[in-house]
């Protein structure tokens, strides 16, 4: 249950902190691209590749379409990045209860911001923002971690847990959960090496493009992770916690001001 592992550092690099501030990036990116240029200005209401190329064959949406299009491929990085996050935190966490509240407490306050920012309404129950994927990966990592010993047995729970992850992430419709939680089991599997992280997240990633093209960009995520130094960075917890809902808020705020 207290597992630790010794980060690898690197001389330079980026911190845990600088890989946080470029998934926030993306998802920025991401949110601007699908609340204020697909709804607002497109008036596209589903976010897929099918849709944009469709705004794309329209020569007076060409380049309204063109970044709303570049937005969603770039906000396909913040999987990876905040999935490496997630799984250095079950790392180096003192206390998973802890921990795991602090996240489903923030995936249950990013609910309503997200649905004003995605859809456009204050409820929307066919799908839940993907903060929720980071919890069901969370549990699912420490269930593997606390009965998948290397054994048959051990292999058994792991397959079991990974099952049941998938199912709930089905279940409550949670934005990119299953590929989410995929990608957390690979870099926890692979967390004693950073290649191999890297090699088979991006391969994962690349399968990932045959669900949907908008991921096409994600790949490039492990890079950055690739040149983490094993530094947490200088932070605040409640900033760090607080940030993805306030831009939804503050995104959603300007969509409705200036539109």
């Amino acid at each position: 249950m207290n597992e630790r592992l010794v980060p690898q550092r690197k001389p330079g690099g980026l911190t845990g902190q600088g890989l946080r501030y470029l998934g926030l990036a993306a998802l920025a990116l991401g949110i601007v691209g699908q609340t204020i240029l697909q709804r607002q200005l497109l008036g596209v209401g589903s976010v897929s590749a099918r849709s944009l190329l469709d705004a794309l064959a329209d020569p007076n949406n060409m380049a309204v379409a063109t970044a709303a299009l570049v937005a969603q491929l770039a906000q396909g990085c913040a999987i990876p990045l905040f999935s490496f996050l997630l799984v250095q935190g079950m790392i180096h966490t003192r206390s998973f209860r802890n921990y795991f509240i602090r996240l489903a407490a923030i995936a249950v306050v990013c609910e309503v911001p997200y649905d004003l920012a995605t859809f456009g309404q204050v409820w929307y129950g066919d799908a839940q923002n993907p903060v929720f994927g980071l919890v069901v990966a969370a549990a699912a990592i420490y269930f593997i971690r606390r009965y998948g010993e290397k054994s048959f047995q051990g292999a058994m729970v792991v397959t079991l847990v990974v099952l049941v992850s998938i199912f709930w992430v089905a279940m409550l419709a949670i934005s990119d959960g299953l590929i989410t939680v995929v990608i957390c089991m690979v870099l926890w599997g692979a967390r004693n090496k950073r290649w191999v992280q890297t090699l088979v997240g991006c391969a994962v990633m690349l399968l990932c493009v045959l669900i949907s093209p908008l991921y096409a960009l994600a790949p490039l995520a492990f890079l950055a992770i690739h040149f983490y130094n094993g530094e947490k960075g200088t932070g605040n917890m409640i900033v760090n916690y607080a940030a993805y809902p306030v831009l939804l808020l503050g995104v959603w705020a300007v969509a409705k001001l200036a539109f």
